[in-house]
């Protein structure tokens, strides 16, 4: 098991508060893992079997990776949204996520410590059964268009997923030392899951666990290169040092690179033959709210231009937190394809969204959502288009 010396003291507190408060005192790990593994198992066998029983063929294999493509985009959602975002009719299921999981599990403390850790690895047994029925009741839908061995192939199809996230979720905590966590495909996803685990991160990439279809789709697809904790642009202040990188490719960082170049002075014909260049890095400066301090001399609501002034007038000398209902965009973030652009619309899903689009009686506004309510002309404008003013 992971050493508890490896993990910061922090964290090490919060896992001890964990311990004594949340986790019950005959929890077992290995009984957890092992009501999984046959619930699960025997509701896959359980469901082929009756696919088999109805006539279910080789043939109609087509339902398993389109109910997998389904699965990956449901995880995604739930797991960007509600888990992430807390809402009032599954506030239980962020707190258990964001709250109790990522703070026990963090990028610099992953593996679990004992087996009674498997208890904010694993979801709880009750979940497992309302899995079971979501499953079911969407094979139900499914058998008023297809045959009933499809339907049933779909319910173990969708069965499968929940196992399969349960295990890959279960393998990324285990200790370094571990001959599974060493192999490929594990490993690979495992350092994915770990940049999602980084506080600074947690709400911005990675949120598929399984396979990153979905965060590759949508641009939220992390691998850790802007993740290193010593960014050679930034020196001890904060301060850009050079805002040029080694070579990279893409089209995103050629367009950031290339406004980098015109804007600190360099012809337009002259910026556009340096191709090979990269766009500003710059490590994040926020934090999820539950790694906030418990008493601050001075919080500041929102970090727009009145928010962002007031904090750098009253930091010096005194606690100071801002508090932001938004993402932080770091400039290599920002969506460089359509695909990437349409998974960032404000929504009652994304509440952060990148972009808004608003409806009016007589004009319609597209503008970025990262001002609102803040005195700007273009906010001015869609307030007013959307009361039907001109």
């Amino acid at each position: 098991m992971a050493s508890p010396r490896s993990v910061p003291s922090k964290t090490a507190a919060f896992r001890a508060e964990y311990r004594a408060d949340v986790l019950p005192p005959r929890y077992s790990g290995a009984a957890h893992v092992t009501l999984v593994l046959m619930a699960a198992g025997g509701g896959i066998a359980a469901a082929l079997a009756f696919a088999l029983a109805h006539g279910a063929r080789w043939a109609d294999g087509w339902i398993v990776p389109l109910t997998f493509v389904v699965a990956n985009a449901v995880e995604y959602l739930a797991h960007r949204g509600p888990m992430h975002h807390r809402t009032k009719a599954l506030a239980a299921l962020h707190t258990r996520h964001s709250r109790r999981h990522h703070r026990f599990f963090v990028d610099a403390a992953m593996p679990f410590e004992s087996a009674r850790d498997f208890h904010a690895v694993l979801f709880p047994p009750v979940l497992l059964a309302f899995f079971g029925a979501i499953a079911c009741g969407l094979g139900a839908l499914v058998a008023l268009v297809a045959p009933t061995g499809v339907a049933a192939l779909f319910v173990a199809s969708a069965l499968g997923y929940y196992l399969l996230y349960e295990v890959l979720h279960f393998l990324y905590h285990v200790p370094a030392h571990w001959r599974v966590a060493r192999l490929p495909g594990v490993r690979w996803l495992a350092r994915l899951h770990r940049v999602h685990h980084d506080p600074r991160r947690m709400q911005q990439a990675n949120f598929n666990l399984v396979f990153p279809l979905c965060d590759r789709l949508a641009g939220t697809l992390d691998t850790g290169a802007a993740a290193a904790p010593a960014d050679p642009t930034i020196d001890s202040t904060g301060a850009m040092r050079c805002p040029i990188q080694p070579p990279a490719s893409g089209r995103r960082r050629f367009v950031a690179a290339l406004g980098v170049l015109t804007a600190a002075g360099v012809p337009p014909a002259q910026a556009l033959t340096r191709t090979r260049v990269a766009s500003i890095a710059r490590a994040p400066l926020s934090r999820p709210v539950a790694q906030m301090q418990a008493s601050c001399d001075v919080v500041v609501i929102g970090s727009g231009d009145g928010g962002a002034v007031m904090a750098a007038r009253l930091a010096p000398g005194r606690r100071l937190a801002v508090l932001e209902r938004g993402r932080e965009w770091v400039p290599s973030a920002f969506p460089g394809t359509r695909a990437e652009a349409l998974g960032q619309f404000r929504s009652s899903a994304l509440p952060p969204g990148l972009y808004d689009y608003r409806i009016g009686s007589t004009m319609d506004v597209f503008e970025p959502a990262l001002k609102r309510r803040g005195g700007s002309p273009s906010t001015r404008a869609s307030d007013r288009a959307t009361s039907g003013e001109r």
